[in-house]
């Protein structure tokens, strides 16, 4: 455990799903950021998310060069990670509400009313509660919806971060994949808002895990393969009878006779 890497993250520009798995991690890691193998299980443990989530989490971060992979897993052993600080971007210093208005009331300027400092707007140093996209995004509030109307219930603070995550998912694949790739062009919004009338269209009743299924095929296959259940299947050619065809049971005996 390196109370000084937790810190590192904590000073660190990083969206709520991706600091806690950051925290998570460098809870296993030494001060200079390295020997952490902890498994996928015992991080989801720590953090709240399902092991796919973390799964996904940790690809992202390696994407963004934070995470790195030094030795793939192995029988008795899990992937071991370092930190690279220098790809993450440092927050601003924190500035305290007393140290504001101490430098507020500096200004020489009267009719400035430092009894009422005014509101800061720049970003918050709280962390969002919220998954990596962002909740405003209208594309994403539109896939909130599709599942909604589907479902006709309210969306549970689990399901809205699995679609967040499969969003995220969506976005990194498509522009990652390569330009003959059937997906590229498609946004993630059309993507998984497509995903989920197929998925009503194919069960009853909205599951993740299922529509989790449809997003993995047509990650792979493009948009609008065939959903888990429905792929075509080759028929099996029918093997000849050898027997039949070789010689008739009669002169199989007659073979058996002569011998």
């Amino acid at each position: 455990m390196s109370v000084k890497q937790m810190a590192l993250v904590w000073e660190h520009e990083f969206p709520h799903n991706k600091q806690s798995v950051m925290l998570a991690l460098t809870d296993h890691a030494n001060d200079l950021g390295e020997k952490m193998f902890p498994s996928v299980a015992r991080l989801a443990w720590k953090t709240g998310y399902s092991s796919k989530q973390v799964s996904r989490i940790i690809k992202f971060l390696i994407d963004d060069k934070v995470l790195v992979k030094v030795r793939l897993h192995s029988r008795y052993r899990p992937n071991e990670y370092k930190v690279d600080w220098s790809r993450a971007v440092k927050k601003e210093d924190f500035i305290s509400d007393k140290d504001r208005e101490d430098k507020m009331s500096t200004l020489s300027d009267p009719r400035v009313d430092i009894s009422n400092p005014r509101v800061d707007t720049t970003e918050s140093t709280e962390p969002s509660l919220e998954p990596s996209f962002n909740n405003n995004d209208i594309g994403f509030s539109k896939v909130i919806k599709a599942y909604q109307s589907l479902s006709g219930l309210p969306i549970s603070e689990f399901i809205y971060a699995e679609l967040g995550a499969l969003y995220d998912e969506i976005s990194h694949s498509i522009n990652d994949a390569p330009l003959a790739h059937p997906n590229k062009g498609i946004g993630s919004e059309e993507f998984l808002v497509r995903a989920i009338q197929r998925m009503g269209r194919n069960i009853e009743k909205p599951n993740i895990n299922y529509l989790d299924k449809i997003v993995q095929s047509w990650l792979q296959d493009g948009v609008g393969a065939p959903p888990p259940g429905k792929r075509k299947r080759t028929a099996k050619k029918k093997q000849p009878n050898q027997l039949s065809e070789a010689m008739t049971t009669e002169e199989l005996e007659e073979a058996m006779r002569s011998e």
